[in-house]
């Protein structure tokens, strides 16, 4: 039982580039599993609106906490002079670098946007709170107990797996370009 992240990363970015956004960074600590595939979503989305995939870069940021700390002090102003909004493959990993950017004197959404993924407790104790994906993870692990069971006595349907939806929440982190 899953999200499907593929489709998700396209919602996200349907809305950022809705919003006017055209120079779109999509930072994730990986670039395999759901990471890989929010990637290939926010691509489809940008191939859908004729936007060059220059102007959309994946960025793998580190995983260890330090090396994050030195990569957004060397990096993070640098990238948001050449991207306009910044899409986080997690919410933890977007309210940590919002925090960079305003320590830098860059403000959140009136410098750069960015968004998360998760809709976590980070997203709402960020300040400004984050525009992110949310994902039911209550619903998915009554799914996969349900499936489980299904399995376990035989009734099982057609297939183990699932795909759930994730749903877009507008918060205030990203600002509407259009009507800059």
């Amino acid at each position: 039982v899953g999200l499907d992240d593929r489709e998700a990363g396209c919602q996200m970015a349907d809305y950022l580039f809705g919003c006017g956004h055209r120079e779109l960074g999509f930072l994730a600590d990986n670039d395999v599993g759901v990471d890989h595939e929010r990637w290939e979503g926010v691509l489809l989305s940008g191939r859908k609106r004729g936007i060059k995939e220059t102007e959309i870069r994946h960025i793998i940021i580190p995983q260890n906490i330090q090396e994050r700390k030195m990569y957004y002090e060397k990096h993070l102003k640098e990238l948001a002079q050449t991207a306009d909004v910044l899409f986080f493959a997690s919410d933890y990993y977007a309210a940590e670098a919002v925090a960079y950017l305003q320590d830098m004197g860059l403000s959140v959404p009136c410098d750069i946007s960015v968004a998360g993924f998760d809709d976590s407790e980070a997203a709402l104790l960020c300040r400004p709170r984050l525009t992110t994906m949310r994902q039911d993870n209550s619903r998915k692990g009554a799914l996969a107990v349900k499936k489980l069971f299904e399995y376990i006595e035989g009734t099982r349907g057609r297939t183990l797996d699932a795909k759930l939806k994730a749903e877009l929440v507008v918060r205030d982190s990203v600002a509407d370009r259009k009507c800059i």
